[in-house]
């Protein structure tokens, strides 16, 4: 009997070091990078080193590249990431001492290989995880019904364990309702796609993940969607020590031996 209470308390001691060393995560996901100004001139950041993120947590970096580029003369003009309280930048909200700015937007489209704008983030920390929670953006059918009427979201590569281009979530009827209303310089519709559909949602130091948004089913292929305000969050913990589980393990014991003095 009291060997199988010692083995009980010693199992009962791991597992609450154990606990103690894990990564404590916020429920609460914080922004870990944003992306809201897209450049001065027009087709910007459709090919080669692409944007780098404007805002974004410590140790974290990103890029957006790809679909027709940029058009510097549109903008989202609510100056949040998608419908979330994440605010943009100064002079990116009509809120702003006399009109916002027009900071710029990128663009998809159905032709060649105009379709696909991919999103990346990389954990650059040097001790620290990476969550991944959200993909947030702001989007814009120009008022027209012969824009790309479908946007899927994929994790396109990385280092995740998911499959590569893993589809995550998709809107539809672009073109032909309100689904994402907005001239090119207004309050665009606001987004927020979940990445929990995802198996793997942690990227390690130095890892990173890419995902795409592809433009599909458009009546003029020339005619683009509009992204802008685009973020993802999620949240950043540090990584457990290898020494933190014995010093957890010595302090439970020091506790219980107290205890049992009392």
């Amino acid at each position: 009997m009291m060997f199988r209470k010692l083995q009980s308390n010693v199992v009962t001691l791991v597992a609450a070091a154990v606990l103690l060393v894990l990564p404590s995560i916020s429920s609460a996901a914080d922004l870990l990078v944003g992306w809201y100004e897209f450049g001065t001139a027009n087709g910007e950041y459709e090919s080669g080193a692409g944007k780098s993120a404007d805002v974004g947590a410590a140790g974290l970096s990103g890029t957006v590249v790809g679909g027709d580029g940029n058009r510097s003369a549109w903008s989202s003009t609510d100056g949040f990431f998608g419908g979330s309280a994440f605010a943009t930048g100064a002079g990116d909200t009509a809120s702003d001492a006399g009109t916002p700015t027009a900071n710029g937007a990128m663009t998809v489209r159905t032709l060649g290989g105009d379709q696909i704008l991919s999103v990346t983030v990389t954990n650059s920390t040097s001790d620290s995880y990476v969550y991944l929670d959200t993909i947030l953006f702001d989007l814009t059918n120009l008022n027209r019904g012969d824009v790309p009427d479908t946007l899927t979201l994929r994790y396109a590569s990385g280092d995740l364990n998911d499959a590569d281009n893993t589809f995550i979530q998709s809107a539809t009827n672009l073109a032909a309702s309100g689904t994402a209303t907005g001239n090119t310089f207004s309050d665009w519709t606001d987004f927020g796609w979940s990445l929990a559909s995802l198996t793997d949602l942690r990227l390690s130091v130095g890892e990173s993940a890419t995902f795409q948004f592809i433009a599909s089913d458009a009546i003029n292929t020339g005619a683009p969607l509009g992204l802008d305000n685009i973020a993802l969050t999620g949240t950043v913990s540090l990584v457990p020590t290898p020494a933190a589980l014995p010093a957890g393990l010595m302090l439970m014991a020091l506790g219980a031996v107290r205890r049992r003095r009392k």
